[in-house]
């Protein structure tokens, strides 16, 4: 928590002036702290059993999430093709490439157990590529780089 004094707005001077009258009034920001630090102590102290049960939940809800992702992509990619090249013949190795890097949340290759809606707006931003278009894509791209730092250099 941040040490520095927040202005006081008239809403808190009024629920604190209320909490002087026998009603409590504990900032949003120690609420919070308060849950987070009471869930922690919580989690540290219970019994072994319960982790290893709630460790096997979160790996298989984390496979079915995971699993759910993967088809979403697959789905997504039938029917479609390279959008350089055309390829079109095995759509499941087609590749997602961001058309700006600078806008990329993360890459798609490591979706992990993100929700759908997150993906489906990741995959918004890239093309369709299949592997050797891909891979000459960022090569031509490490050579403009390399390029340019030569002309900064002279």
């Amino acid at each position: 928590m941040d040490k520095r004094k927040l202005p006081i707005t008239e809403e808190h001077r009024r629920k604190i002036s209320e909490s002087r009258k026998g009603k409590i009034y504990v900032p949003l920001e120690i609420q919070k702290f308060k849950r987070v630090e009471y869930a922690r102590v919580y989690a540290r102290n219970r019994p072994p059993e319960k982790k290893a049960e709630i460790i096997k939940k979160n790996k298989e809800r984390n496979l079915k999430y995971h699993k759910e992702a993967k088809e979403f992509i697959n789905n997504y990619k039938n029917g479609k093709s390279c959008q350089i090249c055309g390829y079109k013949e095995h759509t499941e190795i087609l590749q997602f490439h961001h058309k700006n890097p600078k806008n990329k949340l993360f890459r798609l290759a490591e979706i992990g157990t993100k929700k759908i809606q997150i993906i489906k707006t990741e995959m918004e931003k890239c093309i369709l590529l299949c592997p050797n278009c891909h891979s000459l894509l960022h090569l031509r791209e490490k050579q403009k780089e390399k390029e340019l730092k030569l002309l900064n250099v002279l």
